[in-house]
């Protein structure tokens, strides 16, 4: 589904992207993994188009897709659930739902899918998204991303800000998700037992470099990454 072979990229003079290869099978989902600064952010956007390459490829479900605009990587399939989420605060849960589905109708069946899978935003449906709580705003933000029907779901930090309550209800959320449509996933997260939970691989970014890779399993049982990432010895 997705495939990223020794890509760069940065700001300026600043590289931050070293080199990285990474690859998603269809039907997967895999937890990129780091701490602030480790490049994760800047990876998931140069994927989806909103950040230049430097140099490398990046192909999506077979296409070349390195240099292509972002909306033309969306409308292939790719969406990206952004940490800052990205709402239209003065427009409606529903207004900003329906914005998902562009440039096709939305489709009423898979709106009932989204309010299915985050019950909240039914009852917050004609309220303001700025008013809505951060977990609130997140549901929103992925239910949005669903619209589009994406081939890959890709979010970055989605448990940033949320109190441990709401993180452990979207990360339900998202493992009905998964269980019910098989979706693909590219999740980046700090929290990693939540994500490793979801996982069936993980891939591990240090320093703009994939430092570690393997099966949530071998995440797990690795010394050195319990030790910095798990906080365990």
């Amino acid at each position: 589904m997705l495939q990223v072979r020794e890509l760069t990229a940065g700001y300026g003079d600043l590289r931050v992207l070293h080199g990285v290869d990474l690859e998603v099978e269809e039907g997967e989902v895999v937890a990129l993994i780091g701490a602030n600064g480790a490049g994760k952010t800047t990876l998931l956007r140069t994927v989806a188009g909103l950040h230049p390459a430097g140099a490398g490829t990046v192909t999506f479900a077979g296409e070349d897709v390195t240099r292509r605009p972002a909306a033309t990587v969306a409308r292939a399939g790719l969406r990206l659930v952004p940490s800052d989420r990205r709402l239209f605060p003065r427009m409606t849960v529903r207004e900003n739902l329906l914005l998902g589905a562009h440039p096709h109708r939305p489709d009423p069946g898979d709106l009932r899918r989204v309010t299915s899978l985050f019950p909240r935003l039914a009852e917050r449906w004609g309220q303001l998204a700025g008013t809505l709580s951060g977990g609130e705003q997140q549901m929103v933000a992925v239910g949005r991303a669903l619209l589009g029907r994406p081939r890959l779901l890709v979010l970055d930090e989605p448990t940033t800000g949320l109190a441990p309550q709401l993180a452990t209800e979207l990360y339900a959320s998202l493992a009905s998700l998964r269980e019910q449509t098989g979706i693909t996933v590219l999740v980046a997260e700090q929290q990693l037992p939540r994500v490793l939970a979801l996982a069936q691989r993980g891939v591990v970014l240090e320093r703009g470099q994939v430092r570690y890779q393997g099966t949530s399993e071998q995440l797990r049982d690795d010394p050195e990454v319990r030790r910095a990432y798990l906080g365990v010895g």
